[in-house]
């Protein structure tokens, strides 16, 4: 129990060790009442957690994948705008795609196509001298790629001054200007449609001397003398 000393008029409580009983304890007196609800100051408001924006790492809340764009990351790259396709289920090989290939072409109205000059695309100039290119590959030597991989075997050339492969047997006019072709880009397949008279590549002008090289040479195949 404690003693109660009396020094100069003022009180004193000696501690001896002894607890007092609950009965005689002041309020607040001891160590914190555990049973007792904590009380949330005022500037912070007494609302139920938004379990959407707890911040603390949640490791038994699953993790939301985010969508994946498919399309090969390639940031200046603007025509690979379709999920790739499979080779496989595409003929490679018509009956057209010989030795004799340029007079085997079983469609009309070849012959007029020239490459960047004729017919003279819009957008070539200013594009041309941004790129400090003067010309796309010519049909002589396109022709001569497709001659040597068919003597190979091969279902596909190189591109000029580009990452794509043309499958040059997939070469296939709607029209008189327009032809759709499949192409081979870091090892996936995909299909895309020129507009030979344009200058478009599926629907806008190529934004890089590569795509304007791609177009070319599906144009090459499908409108020009061999």
């Amino acid at each position: 129990m404690k003693k109660t000393l009396v020094w100069f008029g003022l009180v004193l409580i000696a501690n001896t060790g002894l607890a007092l009983p609950a009965s005689a304890r002041p309020a607040g007196f001891g160590r914190p009442d555990f049973d007792r609800p904590i009380e949330r100051p005022a500037d912070f408001p007494d609302r139920p957690i938004d379990q959407q924006n707890w911040q603390r790492d949640n490791f038994d809340r699953p993790v939301i994948n985010q969508p994946i764009n498919n399309r090969p990351i390639d940031s200046n790259n603007t025509i690979i705008n379709n999920r790739p396709v499979n080779i496989n289920n595409i003929n490679t090989r018509p009956n057209w795609v010989n030795p004799n290939w340029g007079g085997s072409r079983p469609w009309g109205g070849y012959g007029w196509y020239g490459g960047w000059s004729n017919p003279p695309w819009g957008w070539w100039g200013a594009n041309a001298a941004v790129w400090g290119i003067t010309s796309l590959t010519s049909a002589a030597i396109i022709g001569n790629s497709i001659n040597n991989a068919i003597s190979n075997d091969v279902t596909y050339v190189s591109v000029p001054n580009s990452a794509y492969n043309l499958y040059y047997g997939t070469v296939l006019p709607l029209d008189n200007s327009q032809v759709q072709f499949a192409f081979g880009y870091q090892g996936q397949t995909y299909q895309a449609l020129a507009d030979c008279q344009q200058g478009w590549l599926n629907g806008q002008p190529p934004n890089t001397p590569a795509d304007a090289e791609l177009m070319n040479a599906a144009c090459q195949v499908a409108f020009s003398n061999f």
